[in-house]
């Protein structure tokens, strides 16, 4: 039984991104019990997480490609190398080099991650919403046989731009398999994730501003390649500090005073929950795939209104404590729903390949 797991998105900056710390936690934890089952890999492996690489048992080399090419390469690949079950670890998106197969002649899955192109205001969203691409990958995913979501809030709004596919979507959580180190002497910082619009950070900063005088000794650092310009950052107090890159994610969850999550938009949210692993405070947005996961564990915040992020941001500051203890709290529920998402997609690969 051949499956194939497309992972080109390693091929463009999804690895240090929610897409592939999703792809590489949900993957990590599949397990067939049958010897029958091989995972064939489409992908640089060059560029693939180790953890994700010992699951493969075969490689196809891969070379970057415009999506009207793999119209016709994947049902190729399919057909060469006599796959049962193609599975696309991100569908539906906005990179333009990772589409979908004209046609597939074996059962298709594929996970989707967001409707951020048909529904978030942001320009490039709206630059892709019309091309070309777009418009066939909306005729394209009439042809999967099955889609994973990463939240009831990404397939309330999958549903409602793909009415017909209500029958054959399925939610799967993210597994968080990080632990708490149980650190209470937590630094005078906080953390945020920059990278994009969305992300909402110039909003954030003013809210920590407000702050400054009255808690002087209290740092902001926004983590991820930040474009300063675009995300309207140029010109921020002294006390707001930047760290290009990932590499030290982990660290500031275990050692600052809490994470300012104050995104617009969001699939799943996934820095929250690996906050709430580490037992680390939380400011979140009031958005519904947020609020889905976080409730009674985060201090909600509307990401739209300054002063509310403010006092959020205050709370954590003043009740660090109570909010650590309720992220822990948060982090025990949000395994009840997400341990065992890796038997749920075997099961759903097993459907499809024997129906």
């Amino acid at each position: 039984m051949n499956i194939l797991w497309d992972l080109r998105l390693f091929s463009f900056g999804y690895g240090n991104r929610g897409v592939g710390r999703f792809t590489e936690s949900l993957s990590g934890s599949i397990y067939f019990t049958e010897p029958e089952y091989r995972i064939i890999g489409w992908g640089d492996k060059s560029k693939i997480p180790g953890s994700l690489q010992n699951k493969i048992a075969q490689w196809i080399p891969y070379r970057q490609s415009e999506w009207k090419r793999d119209l016709f390469t994947i049902p190729l690949i399919i057909l060469r190398h006599k796959i049962d079950l193609y599975h696309y670890w991100v569908a539906l998106g906005p990179k333009r080099q990772i589409g979908l197969g004209l046609f597939h002649p074996c059962p298709a899955v594929a996970t989707v991650y967001d409707m951020g192109v048909q529904y978030w205001d942001i320009p490039f969203l709206r630059s892709v919403k019309t091309s070309r691409y777009w418009r066939m990958q909306k005729i394209l995913a009439g042809s999967l046989k099955s889609l994973i979501c990463i939240s009831e809030s990404a397939k309330s709004d999958l549903v409602k731009a793909f009415p017909d596919v209500k029958n054959k979507c399925h939610t799967l959580y993210m597994p968080v398999s990080r632990l708490n180190t149980g650190n209470t002497d937590r630094k005078p910082y906080f953390v945020m994730l920059g990278g994009s619009v969305h992300k909402n950070c110039a909003r954030a900063v003013k809210a920590f501003s407000q702050l400054g005088e009255e808690y002087p000794q209290f740092n902001l650092l926004i983590l991820g390649d930040v474009d300063k310009k675009e995300e309207g950052l140029e010109n921020v107090p002294e006390t707001v500090l930047f760290e290009p890159g990932m590499d030290r994610y982990n660290y500031h969850l275990d050692n600052c005073s809490g994470l300012i999550f104050c995104s617009l938009y969001e699939g799943l949210g996934i820095p929250p929950l690996e906050a709430m692993a580490a037992g680390c405070p939380v400011v979140a947005s009031t958005i519904p795939s947020v609020e889905e996961t976080c409730t009674g564990a985060a201090r909600f915040a509307d990401p739209m209104n300054v002063e509310s992020i403010s006092l959020a941001i205050r709370d954590l500051i003043e009740n660090n404590s109570l909010w650590a203890e309720r992220s822990r709290e948060g982090a025990a529920r949000y395994r009840m729903i997400s341990n065992d998402s890796g038997n749920k997609c075997v099961e759903i690969y097993k459907k499809l390949v024997y129906k």
